[in-house]
């Protein structure tokens, strides 16, 4: 390209999107352009179809992904300056999230609660200022942070200015001034490499869209809670509905193993007075369930010829098959499993043998009593 308007892939930011129409020929198609990266100091454009030396051309820039990108990383600047210049925390390094996701900032440590409302606040008055962005490729710029590749006797280094606040080197895109960023916010924190800290951030219309969907979803929340569209409120109804289920799912467990507890007393009244096996189904049995008939039968079964057949699942459903009780038995039992239930795999020792059935059918259910009990 003798004139290029792209933005390679670098500094944290991905490369812009846009299309070329061939000029020349025929087929002036616009091609699609998603791939721009940069090789020392050349440009390379990744082009799904070939375009012949001397044709003439136009090129389009996504300029809606292009103006996003500018937000997020003059947003960048500007947070990473306020953090450094008033808070001490240096950035260690940044990522810019996809499309419409949070972006990020690594720092030595994890800010207070107060610093980053501080910080936010900050951000806003600055925004709010105006202050002038400006770009310049002096030739006395810092090149020590350079990558391998690239040649600064034939390049240049690019210097951004927010107003007097910062100084910095970089290759990408920025706005012309602050007020353009709109606004930033503040998300959550992780611990990353040890004592490190990602804090995430939006800016821009990225951060308005991500506000308007998160008031959207807290008003739909509060419908199904019965609750007003007050943050804190639906925060209160939500952890009060949390404790609601954990209290439940305790409640359930608690019944789930007596009903194990009974089903094993009865399973082995079945087995001493009737002299045969004996078969347990439930469509919501667990783990737990399974565990603890396993527990309450294994020991008793041993040396009676004798199994309990657990089977977990509803037609159209998965589920486990637990055979327990004297191996020889178990092992017999498990063959005549196989028989009804054809594409069961699975596998045991000391007195269990489980397996595994993607899809029960009435069919199989029933079948699988008959020979349990016959």
């Amino acid at each position: 390209m003798d004139i290029l308007i792209r933005m390679m892939s670098g500094g944290g930011q991905p490369s812009d999107h846009g299309t070329i129409t061939p000029l020349s020929g025929s087929d002036q198609t616009p091609i699609s352009i998603k791939n721009v990266q940069r090789q020392g100091l050349r440009c390379v454009i990744y082009s799904p179809k070939p375009l012949s030396s001397g044709d003439r051309i136009r090129q389009e820039v996504d300029w809606k992904r292009r103006w996003d990108h500018m937000q997020q990383h003059t947003g960048q600047h500007l947070l990473s300056a306020v953090m450094q210049n008033r808070h001490d925390l240096k950035t260690l390094g940044w990522g810019m999230g996809a499309e419409e996701g949070m972006n990020y900032v690594d720092l030595q440590r994890k800010p207070t609660e107060e610093e980053m409302q501080a910080i936010q606040n900050e951000c806003a008055e600055l925004i709010r200022e105006n202050l002038p962005i400006r770009v310049e490729t002096p030739d006395d710029a810092k090149h020590d942070k350079l990558p391998g590749d690239y040649d600064k006797s034939d390049g240049v280094v690019r210097v951004i200015h927010i107003g007097d606040l910062d100084t910095n080197t970089c290759c990408g895109t920025h706005l012309s001034q602050t007020s353009h960023i709109s606004l930033i916010i503040l998300g959550s924190t992780q611990s990353v490499h040890g004592k490190n800290c990602r804090l995430s951030f939006i800016t821009g219309d990225r951060a308005i869209k991500l506000a308007t969907s998160s008031v959207s979803a807290i008003s739909s929340i509060a419908k199904i809670l019965s609750s007003s569209n007050v943050p804190s409120e639906v925060v209160s109804r939500t952890t009060a509905l949390s404790d609601t289920v954990t209290d439940l799912k305790r409640s359930e467990r608690k019944l789930l193993l007596e009903v194990a507890k009974f089903e094993s007393e009865q399973a082995i009244r079945i087995i001493v007075q009737n002299r045969m096996n004996a078969y347990i189904h439930r469509y919501d049995g667990n783990t737990d369930f399974i565990n603890k008939i396993i527990g309450e039968t294994r020991d008793v079964l041993q040396g009676t010829g004798f199994v309990v057949v657990i089977a977990i699942g509803e037609p159209k459903g998965s589920g486990p098959v637990v055979i327990v009780g004297d191996q020889v038995a178990v092992d017999a039992m498990a063959q005549k499993v196989k028989v009804v239930i054809k594409d069961i795999k699975g596998g045991g020792a000391g007195g269990k043998w489980q397996g595994k059935v993607k899809e029960w059918t009435n069919a199989q259910l029933l079948a699988l009593k008959e020979i349990v009990e016959s």
